[in-house]
């Protein structure tokens, strides 16, 4: 059944605009030549047996409501590639580059390419055609985070990489950071226990930049020899 506020949504657009016709069963069938489509239209026509007419909805795109035996006729033998959209969606996006994706063999089938269409950007046409998804896409908020990995986790052949998963973190606005501090100095401890005293007493107040680890403290810049001396004084130093 429908939801009340979808079902209230569409009467109140069919009293407004006219004729709704909602479709128990059929099925799309898209076609990269036009004239090709008609053809296979007018055959699958002539082999149906239903009162509902074949609906035309672009020059590549058609509706064949009720029962769809007829196309199974036309498009058998390997002509065609059928997606179900009542099962599980197949992979159909190959990673090409970080966050960019071309479509498999099998094409796209309409959920994933409308999907596309608000995540990522299109670069190239036709055989060359690939999607980036980036920052200004995602910033328009049409899928949150956990929607836009669910998607293409599902979609991806052999799965979605980590790497890609941070860069969409970090394009999605994830509080991530990484710095790359140069000329700093660490001072590696032979126990957790001994790193954990030294951050606390007042012998080294002043030179702790932060913990790096079990057994690892970052030195702030400029207090390298103020380190030597303290170690040295505590009988800890041990030059490397």
């Amino acid at each position: 059944p429908l939801p009340p506020n979808v079902e209230f949504a569409l009467r109140d657009w069919e009293r407004v605009h006219g004729k709704i016709t909602l479709f128990a069963t059929g099925a799309l069938i898209e076609h990269n030549d036009a004239d090709r489509l008609d053809l296979d239209l007018g055959n699958i026509e002539h082999l149906r047996e239903a009162a509902e007419p074949v609906v035309r909805l672009s020059g590549t795109l058609a509706f064949v409501p009720g029962q769809t035996d007829a196309i199974g006729r036309v498009y058998g033998n390997g002509r065609g590639v059928r997606f179900d959209y009542d099962a599980p969606p197949a992979a159909n996006l190959v990673r090409i580059g970080p966050l960019t994706f071309s479509a498999a063999d099998g094409g796209l089938d309409l959920v994933t390419a409308s999907t596309l269409e608000r995540i990522a950007k299109l670069e190239g046409e036709g055989d060359e055609a690939s999607w980036r998804i980036g920052e200004e896409r995602l910033a328009k908020g049409d899928l949150d985070l956990a929607e836009v990995l669910a998607f293409l986790k599902a979609r991806v052949v052999d799965d979605l990489p980590t790497e890609d998963t941070l860069r969409l973190r970090a394009a999605a606005g994830d509080a991530l950071y990484a710095d790359v501090k140069a000329g700093v100095a660490v001072v590696l401890v032979s126990s957790p226990e001994l790193a954990d005293t030294l951050v606390e007493i007042a012998a080294t107040e002043g030179w702790v930049e932060e913990r790096l680890g079990p057994k690892a403290i970052l030195v702030r810049a400029g207090a390298e020899e103020r380190v030597r001396e303290t170690l040295s004084s505590l009988g800890l130093s041990r030059e490397t």
